[in-house]
């Protein structure tokens, strides 16, 4: 699943199952999670190495055994160091055609009047029995194909009722009408980069349709995405080649043309910057994988 723009607009699951799950490690293309938006609930869970999450204005730093929940409409994004993760992508719709209407805990999340806990660590969990064992049950029914829509339906209905039950929610954490303004600007932000990082981007142009200062804008931009406007554009062409590397014959030089880079050194130097392996090593590697069928179906693109 490709992302036609920053705000995903993708149909999840089955049919009438809007839910995903996806597996990502260093091979993943989007293993460096780009700041993005959705309408959909996500759950993250870190299976192994350290993470860094990006929410709104906040930075969390997540590692082996954490548990973050990204709120519907909220800019998130994530760097990865020697991590693996997976996530579970799923539209309120959800919950809302299987009789969750009538609760009003559910409603009161649903309508951001209240907000779950958004991340809780390794050993905050295991202070939770039963929150732990839905939680593992939950991943394990997700994981296998195909997909069991009323056995993942209970898990996740048994998860929100443990966050009720234990108190793992405040009052809306993330305020929908703070700072809407300028989040919306910077989301028109992400979108124009998303649609033109094969095109020369200056900041001028970027701060333009913020409605902001340059300087203003970059540190506007760094604190709501934990990058520089110039690290984010660079990091959403990389994830682009890791896809065309992977799905075509093109040699390096026209994957760095089509990705806006116009010097293949220069551009293998990125791509290792943010890799930690050459284009063709990235290559190499994820067709080895994905011949001995090693990588779980999941672990495509999003």
């Amino acid at each position: 699943m490709h992302e036609s723009d920053i705000k995903e607009n993708q149909a999840r699951g089955i049919t009438g199952f809007p839910l995903e799950y996806y597996y990502l490690d260093k091979y993943h293309p989007k293993y460096q999670m780009v700041s993005h938006w959705h309408l959909d609930l996500e759950l993250i869970f870190i299976l192994e190495g350290n993470f860094t999450l990006h929410l709104e204005n906040t930075s969390y730093s997540l590692s082996q055994g954490d548990l973050a929940f990204i709120p519907d409409g909220l800019i998130h994004g994530g760097t990865a160091n020697k991590c693996r993760y997976e996530c579970i992508v799923f539209s309120p719709e959800l919950l809302r055609h299987r009789d969750f209407l009538d609760d009003v805990f559910f409603r009161k999340v649903l309508h951001h009047h209240l907000s779950l806990i958004p991340i809780l660590k390794k050993e905050e969990l295991a202070k939770y029995e039963g929150f732990s064992q839905t939680l593992a049950l939950l991943f394990s029914k997700v994981r296998k194909s195909p997909l069991n829509p009323l056995a993942i339906t209970g898990c996740l209905k048994l998860l929100l009722s443990e966050y009720e039950q234990n108190k793992l929610f405040t009052t809306n954490l993330f305020s929908v009408k703070n700072g809407m303004k300028r989040t919306e600007q910077i989301k028109q932000v992400l979108d124009y980069i998303e649609t033109n990082y094969d095109k020369p981007i200056t900041l001028e142009a970027l701060s333009e349709i913020a409605i902001l200062s340059p300087k203003y804008f970059c540190a506007f931009f760094k604190e709501l995405t934990g990058r520089t406007p110039f690290d984010y554009i660079n990091l959403v062409k990389i994830e682009k080649a890791c896809l065309l590397l992977e799905e075509n014959e093109q040699n390096i030089l026209e994957i760095a043309l089509s990705c806006g880079y116009s010097d293949a050194t220069y551009f293998s130097r990125t791509f290792r910057k943010y890799k930690n392996m050459t284009p063709k090593e990235y290559k190499l590697k994820t067709e080895t994988l994905l011949e001995n069928e090693a990588v779980p179906q999941k672990i495509r693109p999003l």
